[in-house]
């Protein structure tokens, strides 16, 4: 470092010993700084992020400068074990973080000098970019400025030699960020987009969100009781109307008796590419959050030309890989086409059922058959009404259902969630030979009019039937509007964050609607925050300059040539420095140096601003000693600085002899 410093000139002399002020702006930096890693360490780490720098600051105030070594070992190897039996894996981000954090705590309990402030303050650094390996929210940015500020200000406090407290390090820090940010944001608008540093996989379940592959009782349960954001959707020229909002992302067709998977039609449809649609009925934009999933979740009939998807089957798409950081995707909805016929494969799959079990159920929808004949709408609408009379009611937590778990459901329990109601539903249809499937992904959302757009969250997730018509093809079923209409999920959105409905906005309280207001104005911010800072691509780059894709050879050019100029810039300044950088010290400057060393051993510092002359008098008052040795030192310093002379080799020597008197008479005093 101090080679690297030697370029920009001599540094002024520095105290090595930490003070009381440069500590106090470490201890807040530390604990600022490990804060919101809190809820992801094991309790007691995020115990010990308070409590050891607040330790360490009281024994220094108390004059203990040195904490001993065994507590030191002892706090290492508890904070190794406490990292490796709190988390599942050793092996991650969360534990690497973890690591992280006790480092810097270990170097909080041995820092005395202000070169073990300087390593606590580049962890601070590195420490302020780790949460956004979790969260990239305008909270979590706005958290982040703030840390880089305070460890700008520590830095700048480690650099200052005044004892007391004083806010002059912060002003100092906060003037050099207001000159910086006007580079900031121009580097931001024009440097050349990369994909972002953080979108690393987590290795724990954090942000594994969203339906899985299956479907048995118990998946859509669980994703209901979350409020976690799914995605968000924008549409473009009129919005759909709500009961036109099934966000289709998998299609389950083969059937065990027990679980519902994606079936071989499914795979067989996936390599058919559908063709854009003519005239767009409607143009949306969907920002998903990441989820470690492919599943993309669109209208029916949606249609991208994004080389980031490829058709996963019966009408979903799926990302060519597991969605790790947020996308923004554009989709065209078409109108309706014409029913094209069921092959014999794919009928024969969405017929297909289990060749024994539920024989209850299989009665019922014979009966239906045997009434209606061929007239399947008939049937579903039997179907419909069997779920309207007969008491089955809406739940999060049914029970566990035995081996014939349809007709458990269907004529004893009667209590389920979507899953079991489409499950049910589709077995009938099946039963009574009408082809059938179950479809996973999200109903509805929350619309948000502060921006125009909806969010769609966890306690959204559903599930439906699509029943086969020749008529009209693959249609919509939802059995469970026929049991509870508002599907719980106005409850579960109330419960979660106070929401009122229109009908209810009179009568609700004035706090629940600047609330619910409130929610959805940050929400807005939020959205905006993803589309035009964290998915601020190549694209939007170009779009948001009017640049078009035949410039881009023309800019890939400018770039090289502004690289060029650049370093050219740079390494005239670097010559610059070099040649203003003072030459190796002489052997006048060298033995004054040795003086100075061998006084600090003696309790004697040079002051900020203090001159050569005025020390060797301080020094000579207070040590009759020390004071001809040091003073013979000054003079020739004093006289080769201002004076230009040299010294002779014999008045080197005796230069030389006082020096190493100098240092045998602090030796013998300390």
């Amino acid at each position: 470092m101090s080679a690297v410093l030697s370029f920009f000139g001599p540094s002024p002399p520095q105290v090595e010993r930490l003070t009381g002020g440069q500590w106090r702006w470490l201890a807040v930096l530390v604990v600022a700084a490990c804060a919101p890693h809190g809820a992801r360490l094991p309790m007691p780490l995020t115990v010990a992020v308070v409590a050891l720098p607040a330790w360490r600051w009281w024994n220094l105030r108390r004059g203990q400068g040195r904490t001993p070594r065994w507590q030191q070992v002892g706090v290492v190897f508890a904070g190794l074990a406490t990292l490796f039996f709190g988390y599942p894996t050793a092996i991650g981000v969360e534990p690497a973080v973890g690591l992280l954090v006790l480092s810097a705590l270990a170097k909080v309990l041995e820092a005395r000098t202000r070169r073990d402030g300087l390593v606590l303050v580049f962890l601070a650094y590195f420490l302020t970019i780790t949460p956004f390996l979790f969260t990239q929210s305008i909270a979590a940015a706005g958290y982040a400025a703030g840390l880089f500020l305070l460890a700008t200000t520590t830095l700048n406090a480690l650099n200052r030699f005044d004892a007391g407290w004083s806010l002059q390090p912060l002003r100092t820090a906060a003037g050099l960020a207001v000159q910086a940010a006007p580079l900031m944001l121009v580097l931001f608008l024009l440097f050349p987009r990369v994909g972002p540093l953080w979108s690393v996989p987590l290795a724990s379940p954090v942000a594994r969100t969203g339906p899985s592959s299956t479907l048995s009782p118990g998946d859509i349960a669980a994703l209901s009781e979350s409020s976690e954001l799914a995605f968000r959707a924008r549409f473009a020229g009129g919005d759909p109307p709500a009961d036109a909002l099934y966000w289709r992302g998998l299609v389950l067709s083969e059937f065990d008796g027990r679980t519902w998977r994606r079936g071989l039609g499914v795979a067989a449809s996936m390599a058919r590419r559908p063709e854009p649609p003519e005239d767009a009925i409607y143009r949306y934009q969907v920002t998903m959050e990441p989820s470690a999933r492919p599943w993309v979740f669109t209208l029916d009939g949606s249609w991208t030309g994004d080389p980031r998807l490829k058709p996963s089957g019966s009408g979903t798409w799926a990302a060519l890989e597991p969605v790790e950081r947020r996308l923004q995707l554009d989709f065209e909805v078409g109108p309706a086409q014409s029913a094209a016929s069921l092959g014999p494969v794919e009928r024969q799959i969405a017929l297909q059922l289990p060749a024994v079990g539920n024989p209850e159920a299989r009665v019922l929808a014979a009966q239906w058959r045997n009434r209606f004949g061929a007239d399947s709408g008939a049937v579903i609408d039997a179907a419909l009404r069997y779920f309207r009379s007969a008491p089955f009611h809406y739940t999060l937590e049914p029970g566990k259902l035995g081996p014939d778990s349809m007709d458990e459901f269907l004529f004893d329990s009667r209590a389920g969630y979507c899953g079991h109601y489409a499950s049910a539903f589709v077995f009938l249809m099946r039963s009574a030979g009408i082809p059938a499937r179950v479809v996973t992904g999200y109903q509805g959302g929350e619309f948000n009019a502060v921006n125009g757009y909806f969010i769609v969250r966890e306690y959204d997730a559903h599930a439906w039937a699509e029943v086969w018509s020749p008529a009209q093809g693959w249609v919509v079923v939802d059995p469970t509007q026929a049991v509870a209409p508002e599907r719980i999920a106005a409850d579960l959105r109330s419960r979660a964050f106070g929401v009122v409905d229109e009908a209810e906005g009179a009568a609700a309280s004035l706090w629940t609607r600047w609330w619910q207001r409130t929610r959805l104005s940050w929400d807005a911010a939020q959205y905006h925050w993803v589309r035009w800072v964290l998915n601020y691509d190549l694209s939007r780059q170009q779009s948001l300059f009017g640049l078009d894709a035949s410039l881009k050879s023309s800019l890939a050019q400018l770039g090289r040539w502004l690289l060029v100029a650049v370093l050219v810039v740079f390494g005239a300044i670097a010559l610059w420095l070099v040649k203003r950088a003072p030459r190796s010290a002489g052997p006048v400057q060298r033995a004054y140096e040795q003086a100075l060393a061998a006084l600090a051993r003696a309790g004697f510092q040079r002051g900020t601003g203090e001159g050569p002359q005025a020390f060797a008098e301080r020094v000579g008052a207070a040590r009759a000693d020390l004071g001809a040795d040091f003073a013979a030192v000054t003079t020739a310093l004093v006289a080769q600085r201002y004076g230009g002379g040299t010294l002779s080799p014999p008045s080197q020597s005796a230069l030389r002899a006082q020096v190493r008197a100098l240092q045998r008479a602090t030796r013998d005093r300390s």
